[in-house]
């Protein structure tokens, strides 16, 4: 059997790639030892060497191809680019024949309109692109291209033999959308994390603390992500510092690659908490030395579709290491012990500190490892598999 998969995304070290490096892991790699890997690449990067990086060590041959100019930010663009990827696929199966082909994001539709029927098609959905898209723009958004997306994810959704995306909120949303899609063909896999990486280690607590000159019982707060706007990381650094002006400790951690950014932030808004925040650009392997050095995260999110059929990867790390989260209502979408989140719309951060005396870190870190690690992930792909080979 052999297998195309295709995606979009261009940088190795980002949350999206982790997602498709997995699904390729245990999904893909299972199905087949010959898969060709297909990246579909902003003209912008095409010259770059670290777009060239395997999914997996089954990748047998990596193709990367170009899409073209203005396919995101226009319709005709996005119509011009599905014709063009569309053609792409259409001349890969032609070459390799394929038996499976496996396509990234709730838009893989657009690339998949020459595909025959008989070639079956996995559609990993991992986003509300619509609602995505209208709330990156705002006021801004435009109504043509929110009907073009619409019509891809329709698209998608009708070419998919079967679907897997990444929280039970989303399946609801799909087959409520789409009511020709059944539940059986529907799979969730959240990308939770490695429970054998994430989680807790007292002496990587105590060597970090000390590092960052944090002693005794301070409490530690931590950020670790991008520094996008629906990350809303201003915020949370405003509500450390809420915290801080009340009792005069704290400190917070953000983990980011975007340093010089973060540091800017905390300059020209934040400057008498120089001293109180640690900034580091650390590798994925290093984010749980960090974790194991806080008391309780930060993963604020506004209360919308898009964020309430997700299922962000760091709540799984977080929890892994034992840190309860700071969030909003929207956190209640996400979790079925919502008692390990400290919800902002209800309680003042000020409080903080009473919530995190009622809890008990290594129950956080059981309840994750039951709930939301890897081994349970593999076992819906696990079912996937064997619906494909059967």
């Amino acid at each position: 059997m052999s297998i195309i998969h295709f995606h979009y995304s261009s940088f190795e070290n980002s949350g999206e790639i982790r997602r498709i490096k997995n699904i390729n892991e245990h999904l893909v790699s299972q199905l087949s030892d010959s898969v060709i890997e297909v990246a579909f690449v902003s003209i912008c990067y095409w010259f770059r060497k670290d777009i060239r990086f395997k999914l997996s060590s089954k990748v047998t041959r990596k193709l990367v191809f170009p899409v073209l100019p203005f396919s995101y930010s226009t319709v005709l663009g996005k119509h011009l680019n599905s014709i063009w990827t569309s053609l792409i696929i259409w001349c890969l199966c032609l070459i390799y024949k394929p038996s499976v082909i496996v396509g990234e994001y709730s838009v893989a539709g657009q690339s998949l309109r020459f595909v025959k029927n008989s070639i079956r098609c996995i559609v990993d959905v991992h986003g509300a692109l619509r609602e995505e898209y209208e709330y990156s723009m705002g006021n801004n958004a435009d109504s043509g291209m929110s009907t073009c997306l619409d019509y891809y994810e329709k698209l998608g959704m009708a070419k998919a033999s079967y679907i897997v995306c990444q929280s039970n909120e989303m399946k609801r949303y799909l087959l409520d959308k789409y009511t020709f899609l059944k539940d059986d063909n529907i799979f969730v896999y959240h990308c939770y994390a490695d429970s054998s990486r994430f989680h807790i280690n007292k002496a990587d607590r105590l060597i970090v603390r000390k590092e960052i000159n944090v002693f005794g019982n301070e409490t530690v707060f931590i950020y670790s992500g991008g520094l996008h706007r629906w990350q809303k990381v201003k915020e949370s650094i405003e509500l450390f510092h809420c915290y801080h002006n009340k009792y005069d400790t704290g400190h917070m951690i953000i983990l980011t690659l975007d340093v010089a950014t973060a540091q800017k932030i905390v300059n020209d808004d934040f400057s008498d908490l120089r001293d109180r925040i640690t900034i580091r650009a650390v590798s994925h392997d290093q984010v749980p030395l960090y974790l194991n050095a806080a008391d309780v995260a930060f993963l604020l999110r506004d209360n919308v579709v898009m964020n309430a059929v997700a299922s962000p990867t760091k709540l799984a790390e977080y929890m892994s290491c034992g840190l309860p989260v700071i969030t909003t209502s929207v956190g209640k979408c996400w979790l079925t012990h919502t008692g390990y989140i400290f919800n902002v719309d209800d309680k003042n951060i000020v409080d903080i500190d009473h919530f995190l005396k009622d809890i008990d870190r290594s129950n956080v870190s059981e309840y994750a490892h039951r709930e939301m690690s890897i081994e349970v992930d593999k076992e819906q792909l696990h079912k996937l598999i064997g619906s494909v080979k059967g």
